[in-house]
């Protein structure tokens, strides 16, 4: 029963560490122009603007490019094109990349768990407490 009981507390050590490991960036996903923004791409919001998650060394980007006098474009989304910095400014664009604040978001940056691995790990877990039973 000792042997079991040490087993159990390896896989659930195992499973937090790689639960802390699949925590990932969300970043807003949108395109737009500022007469015709039907993304809400210039003031995202999370019930109405895509989301994606990011992959490992990538962060949220903002770039903003001048169409013409009075409209701007609008990019958002995940990126590895940023090297560490947190502006790329060009004479046609400008890029903010952020990973913890709220300049690219409009908002909270949060992070998420791939819910895909979590349910069979806890299933795999809750199983083999009750062999134990």
């Amino acid at each position: 029963m000792l042997g079991e009981e040490k087993f159990v507390i390896l896989v659930l050590t195992a499973l937090f560490v790689l639960i802390k490991e699949i925590d990932c960036l969300q970043c807003y996903n949108c395109a737009g122009i500022t007469n015709y923004d039907t993304d809400s791409c210039f003031n995202p919001e999370p019930g109405s603007t895509l989301l994606q998650e990011c992959h490992r060394g990538e962060v949220c980007e903002k770039k903003i490019s001048t169409v013409d006098r009075l409209q701007d474009a609008i990019e958002r989304g995940c990126s590895s094109n940023c090297d560490g910095r947190k502006y790329i400014w060009t004479d046609s664009f400008r890029v903010y990349c952020c990973e913890e604040e709220n300049k690219c978001n409009h908002g909270d940056i949060t992070t998420a768990t791939h819910l895909s691995l979590l349910l069979p790990l806890a299933l795999v877990v809750w199983t083999m407490i009750r062999r134990m039973v």
